[in-house]
């Protein structure tokens, strides 16, 4: 009966000390409030000189994200959504997508209605060179 005691309070308590462990990691991960909500932006040539890109991107508070592509080439539009994590850290923002790495960018909040981003690291897409874009509050 002690044995059983015994293994039962050893599983429970090595049980907790997992479940805290796993917690930690995720609650290192910050999440600037500020870049919560619906953002919208789109770009020329940065992928392809005859292409524009827009996107709209729900940055979630729990640091999930869905972001919708459409991409214009002189012949056709192609639409895609990609889903993941987000998060930040020391002025970065890190947005990885399901399947992918972790794209790395700078970031700045313009105002509450405006950020700006520098890419890093990007692994998602080809981009030959660092590049740059401002993302737009579609709530205002």
């Amino acid at each position: 009966m002690k044995i059983r005691l015994i293994i039962l309070i050893f599983t429970l308590f090595m049980s907790s000390c997992m479940t805290s462990s796993k917690l930690s990691k995720r609650q290192l991960k910050h999440i600037d409030k500020s870049l919560v909500g619906t953002w919208v932006g789109s770009e020329i040539g940065v992928q392809n000189k005859a292409t524009k890109r827009e996107w709209e991107m729900i940055r979630n508070q729990d640091g999930t994200y869905i972001i919708n592509f459409k991409t214009h080439y002189p012949d056709y539009t192609s639409e895609r959504t990609e889903e993941g994590h987000w998060w930040t850290k020391q002025g970065f923002f890190y947005e990885h997508c399901n399947g992918y790495k972790t794209d790395i960018y700078e970031y700045n909040v313009v105002s509450e209605n405006e950020i700006e981003f520098k890419s890093i690291k990007i692994q998602t897409y080809y981009v030959a060179e660092s590049h740059s874009f401002t993302d737009k509050s579609k709530e205002n």
